[in-house]
């Protein structure tokens, strides 16, 4: 059985686990099996995991958004049972009993969990109304969206994160910087060009939290591709750039932090 979360938040913290800018798919795969939390704030965490064995639990108090990185099994979430593969992402919801059954080997997946604690802060402004994913969101499904689509796609909206399609087609991202949230994503196709923190040129709030510029000075640049992470913190910098035409990747937006 799973360890509880205070004790789990009290132990990286004690590691001092941190992502830095980008975490990318080599890296991610090196650390598939190993188990343990690789970055952690104090209302949300990164964790590495994998599944040899049938599993039966529940997550304690936090939101789990899974993405499975190697492997194929079941995935039994309350009374539903769903095919999973690499490539899928799934959301478990706090206090939901599952099962994990893979097939043929373990089931590694990489998890951002979220406590619910965000649920008590005011509601935010230029979101949608609140929407939940499936469960399970087949690869197939997130490739067929990307490729149907050349602008951002909503696909989850709560109190405590959202989740949508971000799709830039032969244009760049702003630079930008947000005050209330944390910024997570899966990079799902493309690659890129990632200019992440230093000072924003010609910062100005557009709107309350959401401060837009026309450059950036300091920057640390990365080159980002198919299944990298990028963790972006509060009021970090940040720019994306296509290099190949087309960039698109889930971004999860962490509320809590």
């Amino acid at each position: 059985m799973r360890t509880t979360v205070p004790f789990l938040w009290l132990v990286a913290t004690a590691w001092g686990a941190e992502i830095r800018d980008v975490w990318t798919s080599a890296r991610i795969d090196t650390a598939l099996g190993s188990k343990r939390v690789v970055h952690v704030r104090p209302n949300w965490r990164v964790r590495v995991d994998s599944v040899k064995a049938n599993w039966t639990g529940k997550n304690d108090g936090f939101d789990q958004v899974a993405w499975v990185r190697r492997g194929s099994g079941r995935l039994i979430i309350g009374n539903d049972d769903h095919e999973v593969a690499a490539g899928d992402l799934i959301h478990i919801g706090r206090g939901v009993l599952h099962q994990w059954r893979p097939r043929s080997g373990p089931l590694a997946f990489v998890s951002v969990e979220v406590l619910a604690s965000g649920e008590n802060l005011p509601a935010r402004n230029g979101f949608l109304a609140p929407r939940l994913m499936p469960a399970v969101l087949k690869k197939a499904a997130i490739h067929d969206t990307i490729a149907r689509h050349d602008s951002n796609q909503p696909l989850h909206s709560g109190r405590n994160f959202t989740i949508n399609y971000v799709i830039y087609k032969n244009r760049p991202g702003p630079w930008e910087a947000h005050k209330g949230c944390v910024d997570v994503y899966f990079i799902q196709h493309g690659t890129g060009r990632a200019e992440l923190g230093g000072e924003i040129l010609g910062a100005r709030e557009e709107s309350p939290g959401e401060i837009r510029g026309s450059g950036v000075r300091g920057s640390r640049v990365h080159r980002i591709g198919p299944g990298d992470m990028v963790v972006i913190p509060r009021d970090g910098s940040h720019h994306m750039q296509p290099l190949d035409g087309k960039l698109a990747y889930l971004l999860m937006k962490v509320w809590v932090d």
